[in-house]
């Protein structure tokens, strides 16, 4: 059955249907109703602009750079966590990528870097699992307003995430770094039962990663002519 002068079906229509009201009903529920109104109005760029928006929910902003490796692991170390326990833990396979020389730590101070989380389904769209060497492309990256995270952001990251939920991983989206046994790593921010991580896992171009899987990029700075 379809609805009257149209060719789309009711059933058609229906998970649409249901995903809008989750939205509206959701966390981002006020930007969404602005989306649907702009979208009632056939307002079109400036729907197309708001939904942009509404994918690259901001997650967080802060300066990096400025401290060395060891300064940034004695942070680890002194970091109140909201549990009240204190300390970070950094893994091996961490500590060796971010010995290599293309971890490098600027000792200039970059203030006001967005940083964007969320999942690929939610970023970029994907319905299925996708290859590492998809989505970890600067191209395809600036077509979303988004660009690689620096390595040495992990570390800043971390210390800027220690409310973490328990079992979570989340990806730094980096190029990335071949550890000591030649396998290409990247850092990985994770809460498990004892404690809060940094890690290095691999990451090889063919890997497939799941829509639900979270990643962090930088939002990529527009320039001002």
């Amino acid at each position: 059955m379809s609805t009257p002068c149209s060719d789309i079906a009711l059933a058609d229509a229906a998970g649409p249907m249901k995903d809008m009201l989750d939205k509206l009903s959701g966390e981002n529920g006020n930007s969404w109703l602005v989306a649907w109104n702009l979208f009632l109005g056939m307002q079109a760029h400036a729907l197309i602009a708001k939904l942009k928006e509404i994918s690259l929910k901001r997650w967080k902003t802060f300066a990096v750079g400025g401290s060395t490796k060891d300064e940034l692991l004695v942070k680890f170390a002194e970091a109140r966590l909201p549990s009240g326990a204190t300390g970070i833990q950094a893994s091996d396979w961490a500590r060796d990528i971010a010995g290599k020389p293309a971890c490098d730590f600027p000792k200039e101070t970059e203030d006001g870097v967005e940083f964007v989380m969320g999942s690929l389904g939610d970023l970029f769209g994907f319905k299925k699992n996708t290859k590492t060497k998809v989505f970890l492309d600067e191209a395809f990256l600036a077509k979303h307003g988004l660009e690689l995270c620096k390595p040495s952001d992990a570390f800043y990251l971390r210390l800027a995430y220690l409310d973490q939920p328990l079992d979570e991983w989340v990806r730094v989206g980096m190029k990335p770094i071949a550890g000591s046994g030649g396998r290409p790593r990247e850092f990985v921010l994770e809460h498990y039962s004892n404690g809060v991580w940094l890690f290095a896992d691999c990451t090889n171009p063919d890997s497939q990663w799941s829509p639900d899987s979270l990643w962090i990029f930088r939002r990529k700075k527009v320039t001002q002519s």
